[in-house]
């Protein structure tokens, strides 16, 4: 299981060690294997810079890691500014860069934070405007032959609204999601008649609903227009993305029950596919 946490400073040489490998490996493309820029790139990029970036109380730092093993490091900082952010060899599409990504992110929404900001290599600029990031200006030169490609990412409100057609249940949220994705079972494509759901999870304390509501067992819908609308499992609220007064905030990261999906849709971009249910207990799923 791939596990994202704060970094410590115990970390440092193995994070290092990552950095450095991925520039000098998975970078080739970027830095044509040209001695001087590799060696100006990789200047700063040592443990005692890495316990510097720990100490700063304006950063923040997280690894990525498997079995004891680490696999990426990425540091933010107040300004929104993504400083660090480096995949190990081998460690690739595998969604490990979206779950770093994603706990950077929560943080500068910790921080009250408009966007994010960064500088790409061309080669990782694919994998940013994913993410949601656009480009903000021209290329320039940094390190010697390095071409780097300014971008910047506006972050969602940690305040969402919505409700029912008819209005007598309104719903208010005041966190970001833990994860949002799409269920094909059959169960969800009944209550809702579409041929799939798509929602969002959030904590269960971040929410405030008022209005009355009915329930069939853990799924709860107005009365008056029979809009359906949440389910409660334990501290998660799992929110219905058609209620809110602006669906258009997220973008599925997974898709759940895959063998009923039906052969006629699309592929959607999203990180992950499970069979049945999810797989893994983690809250965030991107």
């Amino acid at each position: 299981m791939i596990v994202v946490r704060r970094a410590k400073e115990s970390d440092a040489e193995a994070a290092i060690d990552v950095v450095r490998r991925s520039i000098t490996e998975l970078c080739a493309a970027d830095h044509h294997d040209d001695a001087s820029t590799l060696a100006n790139w990789l200047a700063n990029k040592t443990s005692k810079d890495f316990l510097a970036w720990l100490a700063n109380a304006d950063n923040f730092c997280v690894v990525a890691e498997s079995d004891g093993r680490l696999l990426g490091v990425g540091v933010v900082n107040r300004k929104g500014e993504i400083l660090l952010f480096y995949l190990a060899p081998g460690a690739q599409r595998q969604g490990i860069g979206r779950k770093i990504h994603t706990a950077l992110e929560e943080q500068a929404n910790r921080w009250g934070l408009a966007s994010l900001h960064l500088d790409s290599t061309a080669l990782a600029c694919r994998f940013y405007e994913a993410l949601g990031y656009r480009p903000t200006g021209p290329a320039a030169l940094r390190f010697g032959v390095l071409q780097t490609f300014p971008h910047a990412k506006p972050l969602q409100p940690s305040h969402y609204t919505g409700g029912c057609l008819c209005g007598a249940v309104r719903i208010e949220i005041n966190a970001a999601p833990h994860r949002v994705g799409i269920c094909h079972c059959l169960d969800c494509r009944k209550r809702q008649g579409a041929i799939f759901h798509t929602f969002a999870v959030f904590p269960a304390n971040a929410v405030t609903v008022t209005g009355e509501t009915r329930e069939y067992k853990t799924r709860s819908f107005c009365p008056t227009c029979g809009s359906p609308l949440f389910d409660r499992f334990g501290e998660e609220f799992e929110l219905h993305i058609g209620c809110l007064d602006a669906p258009n905030l997220f973008t599925p990261a997974y898709e759940v029950w895959m063998i009923r999906r039906e052969a006629w849709l699309p592929p959607f971009d999203v990180a992950h596919h499970y069979e049945r249910d999810r797989t893994t207990k983690a809250r965030s799923d991107s």
